[in-house]
C-alpha cells in the first residue's frame, strides 16, 4: 500500500469519527449498573476500590523501576512526556463519552471528588496504567530483538489487523464506542505500518500480549469481575456487545490504542535523546 493511500484512509477515518461524534445522538439513561455475573470481593467492594487499584498499579511498577531488572527510571524522561501527551486527548475523549453516557462510574467505589462526571481516579488511570505497561515494553525491548524475517511477518500481520479494525469500525457505525475506537486504532496502525519502525512494532505486539494479563485483572475489577457491581458501566447500545468475562471487547482495542500511542511517542522521544549524545 502506498503512503498517500494510507493517509487518505486515515483522513477518511478521522472525518468519519468527527461526523459520528457531532451528528449522532446517544440515548440517555441506558447505562447497565449491575451485571448478573458479578461477584463480591470484600477487600475491593469499598469506597476506595478504584483508588486502591490505581495506587497498586502505579507503585508496584515504581518500586520495580529501581531494581536490578531493567532500571526503568533511566527512560522516565522519555516515557513521562509521551504519557502526558497521550493522556490529554484520551481524557477529553473520556469526558465527552461520560457526558453523553456512553459509559459512567459507580459512585459507591470512587472518591467524592468528581470533575465533569468523572472521578479523580479515572484521570489517574491514564497515567498509572501506561506507566506500568511501558515498563513491560521497556523490558521486552531489552530482551527481544526482531530480525528481518520477523519484521516482514509482522508487517503483514499489522496490515491484516488494521484492515479488520477498520472494517469492524464501519460495520458497527451505530455503536459510538466501537466505531470511534476501532476506526482510530485501525487507521493509526495502518499509518505506522507505512511510516513507522517495524522492529519496535514487533516488540510492541509482544508487550501488548503480555500486558493483556494484568489488563484482564485490572479491567476485570473495573468492569465487575470481582465486585458486587462494576465500577465502570456501559451503555449497551454503544459498544460491540461482546464481553470477555465482564470486559467489553472494545476495551481491549481501546487499551491497544492507548498503549500503542504512548509507545510511538516514547520511541520518538528516545531517538531525540539519543541524538543529543552525539
Amino acid at each position: 500500500m502506498k503512503s498517500h493511500q494510507a493517509w487518505i484512509i486515515f483522513l477518511l477515518a478521522v472525518i468519519a469519527i468527527f461526523v459520528k461524534l457531532f451528528f449522532n445522538a446517544v440515548e440517555q439513561d441506558q447505562l447497565i449498573w449491575k451485571l448478573d455475573y458479578s461477584s463480591e470481593s470484600s477487600w475491593m467492594s469499598v469506597k476506595s476500590a478504584y483508588a486502591r487499584l490505581m495506587l497498586f498499579t502505579f507503585f508496584s511498577v515504581f518500586i520495580c523501576s529501581f531494581g536490578p531488572f531493567g532500571r526503568y527510571y533511566k527512560i522516565w524522561s522519555a516515557v513521562m512526556p509521551a504519557i502526558i501527551a497521550v493522556a490529554i486527548p484520551f481524557i477529553l475523549w473520556d469526558m465527552l463519552f461520560s457526558h453523553w453516557e456512553v459509559w459512567g462510574f459507580q459512585k459507591n467505589y470512587t472518591s467524592e471528588l468528581y470533575l465533569l462526571k468523572m472521578p479523580i481516579e479515572e484521570y489517574i488511570f491514564f497515567f498509572a496504567v501506561p506507566f506500568a505497561c511501558m515498563y513491560i515494553y521497556y523490558m521486552v525491548n531489552r530482551w527481544f530483538h526482531a530480525n528481518r524475517k520477523a519484521s516482514d511477518i509482522e508487517k503483514y500481520f499489522s496490515i491484516g489487523i488494521s484492515i479488520l479494525l477498520l472494517v469492524v469500525g464501519i460495520w458497527k457505525w451505530d455503536h459510538m464506542y466501537t466505531s470511534t475506537t476501532f476506526l482510530l486504532s485501525g487507521s493509526l496502525l495502518l499509518l505506522h505500518v507505512i511510516y513507522g519502525d517495524a522492529s519496535y512494532r514487533s516488540n510492541f505486539w509482544i508487550c501488548f500480549l503480555i500486558c493483556l494479563i494484568p489488563f484482564y485483572f485490572i479491567n476485570g475489577f473495573l468492569t465487575g469481575s470481582w465486585m458486587e457491581n462494576p465500577i465502570v458501566v456501559y451503555n449497551p447500545n454503544e459498544y460491540f456487545g461482546t464481553r470477555i468475562g465482564t470486559i467489553p471487547l472494545d476495551d481491549f482495542v481501546y487499551c491497544f490504542l492507548l498503549l500503542f500511542s504512548v509507545s510511538i511517542l516514547t520511541e520518538k522521544q528516545l531517538k531525540k535523546q539519543l541524538k543529543g549524545f552525539f
